[in-house]
């Protein structure tokens, strides 16, 4: 294991130690219909979903997921808490007993049974699972579907199968070798045909034998022979990473690549403002298909930054987005609010937590200290 995969691992491990990445989770079940049995998942709920009922999210469906909450949802929170990518929806799948079957497309040799029912869990995934949670959960369009070995094939076939039904892919060691590689002829087949695909998609192999490696070549160079317009493509080689270790650094590698230039940068804060955001995050609406807000606590976060420096006109701009953006927010009500007193403009300060304190909540661990600041500008006032 490499040294860089050992540090990550160190660091899951602290985090899920410590209970630092516990979200809420959702044990679910529906009835199938493909095939009809009763199919398990759980949701779950990035930090924000509570308190921000204003805000929808991204969501990533994980195979193996019994394994995989183990770390996925860690590494996501690490990316969003350092604002370097989106808080999202993690729906992990369960494979216990059913791998075989659901993660197989049906070749020479497959019963359906016990192997060969993928197009089956597409449709699980399509027409049952994917609307489930839209209706019951607060989703944006994009989606990103994430899978190893078996899992890793079974991405791979949906991505030929129905590429529109997520947003990017994450392949990790897929065991392409399945039925003589014939998933390999079919990619041949899609790509020559495929155009404008709109879609990101991630696949890496580490140590592994010849069986996967053989069958990974061929797809690599199948994917260089017939270029797509629109597939955003990043297919790596991890020496250091054995079968089972491939996933947990490649996902962070997959989220990096899919989430790069995600936090505005700080030139284009300071030489152009609040605009600057405005117009940095229109660009990642036109690359992600969806409408993705500035954040809330990273225009904050700045704002905090150019009241130290005292770049006012910067400060109060990003300060003034965030009540437009996020105008049931309490808090950035009383950012503006102190943005405005360190100007001296009281009464437009005043108003300002007035309204903060019309719309908090009182379960808002922050409450108190609206009250306070309110009180403390009536005084200075």
């Amino acid at each position: 294991m490499n040294r860089a995969l050992l540090n990550l691992c160190a660091l899951l491990f602290f985090l899920s130690s410590n209970n630092i990445i516990s979200q809420e989770r959702h044990n679910l079940e529906i009835q199938s219909q493909y095939p009809k049995e009763k199919r398990q998942f759980t949701v779950h709920l990035p930090e924000s979903y509570k308190s921000n009922t204003y805000k929808s999210y991204p969501v990533m469906y994980v195979l193996d997921g019994q394994v995989a909450e183990s770390y996925v949802p860690a590494v996501t929170r690490i990316f969003a808490d350092r604002d370097r990518a989106p808080e999202i929806i993690i729906v992990t799948l369960p494979s216990l007993g059913n791998r075989g079957r659901d993660y197989t497309p049906k070749g020479k040799g497959d019963d359906g049974v016990t192997s060969g029912g993928a197009n089956q869990f597409l449709n699980y995934l399509e027409k049952e699972l994917i609307p489930y949670i839209d209706k019951n959960y607060r989703t944006e369009s994009f989606r990103i579907l994430s899978g190893e070995s078996r899992g890793g094939l079974f991405a791979l076939h949906s991505f030929i199968q129905k590429a529109e039904l997520f947003s990017a892919y994450f392949i990790f060691s897929p065991a392409l070798y399945h039925n003589d590689q014939e998933i390999i002829h079919r990619l041949q087949n899609f790509l020559r045909s495929a155009s404008d695909l709109k879609c990101f998609l991630y696949m890496n192999i580490g140590n592994e034998g010849d069986i996967f490696k053989v069958a990974f070549d061929s797809a690599w160079e199948t994917f260089k022979e017939y270029p797509v317009e629109g597939l955003q493509l990043n297919i790596e080689v991890l020496p250091y990473d054995y079968h089972g270790l491939t996933s947990i650094s490649g996902q962070h590698h997959a989220y990096s690549e899919l989430f790069s230039n995600w936090r505005t940068p700080f030139e284009i804060v300071q030489n152009q403002g609040a605009k600057g955001v405005v117009s940095h995050f229109e660009k990642l609406s036109q690359r992600y298909g969806y409408t993705v807000k500035p954040p809330e606590d990273s225009n904050n976060s700045y704002g905090y930054t150019f009241l130290r420096r005292k770049e006012y006109d910067v400060m109060l701009g990003l300060f003034e987005l965030n009540v437009k953006l996020y105008p049931e927010s309490a808090n950035a009500y009383d950012s503006l609010a102190e943005g405005l007193e360190a100007l001296g403009k009281f009464p437009e300060a005043i108003k300002n937590m007035h309204k903060a304190l019309e719309v908090v909540k009182d379960s808002d661990p922050n409450l108190k200290l609206y009250q306070e600041h309110l009180q403390r500008l009536l005084k200075e006032n």
